[in-house]
């Protein structure tokens, strides 16, 4: 399985309704979805806790409204071209619904988990449960996630080794190393657990080819146009 992070990066401004669809259109069955909470408990898609306009910081994302965000438009540009940063549920009413969706919580801290019961509440009004993937660095937001409801899947994201540790208290459905991690070793770790394994974020023929032979679960990618090679 083939994630294209952020939708399709090379046309479109990332996190945006028209990256994924573009993504989608070349033949992404699956795509990467970074969310943060705004002041009006609205779930937005977005990389950045922070709004920019250009170099100039405009505030806190979770202290601002969506009414205010939506005005800005400023967070995502690609060659002059400005998208709205969408709510999550524009995005999941959008999408064809034959595709799965890995959803990033992103929080500003351990305890910052607030943001998953809004998550939660949208996947099962959606009734989408059985097509998405909640990840997150942070632990304590995939055991909330677990704790909601056990059916939705969780996805451990890591960069150190010294927290694979964590899945052993959190039970998420799969980890994510960082490419760099990723050994025979850690894939047979996971394979005799019982463990998917994504790994992030790799985006070049070499290490796609040498990732694939290993059989992990899934790949995360910046470059989606690798799907034409490696079909899901």
């Amino acid at each position: 399985m083939f994630f294209a992070h952020r939708g399709y990066l090379i046309k479109k401004p990332e996190n945006t309704v028209a990256s994924f669809l573009e993504a989608i259109k070349i033949g992404a069955q699956a795509i990467e979805v970074d969310v943060v909470k705004t002041k009006d408990n609205k779930i937005i898609c977005s990389h950045n806790h922070y709004l920019y306009k250009g170099k100039k910081l405009l505030g806190e994302v979770s202290k601002m409204e969506y009414s205010y965000i939506k005005k800005a438009i400023t967070a995502y540009k690609l060659k002059n071209d400005k998208k709205l940063m969408p709510e999550l549920t524009n995005v999941i009413n959008q999408i064809p619904n034959e595709t799965k969706i890995n959803i990033e919580v992103k929080t500003r801290g351990l305890t910052d988990i607030l943001i998953v019961k809004e998550l939660v509440r949208i996947i099962n009004d959606n009734n989408i449960a059985n097509k998405v993937l909640v990840s997150s660095f942070n632990p304590l937001a995939l055991w909330y996630t677990k704790w909601l409801d056990k059916n939705i899947r969780t996805g451990f994201l890591y960069e150190n080794p010294k927290f694979l540790f964590l899945k052993n208290i959190i039970h998420p459905d799969c980890v994510h190393p960082k490419e760099s991690l990723v050994t025979k070793n850690l894939v047979k770790h996971c394979k005799d657990r019982g463990l998917s394994i994504n790994v992030w974020t790799s985006n070049n023929n070499t290490s796609i080819d040498w990732l694939s032979k290993l059989g992990v679960d899934g790949i995360i990618t910046d470059n989606p146009k690798y799907l034409e090679k490696y079909p899901v």
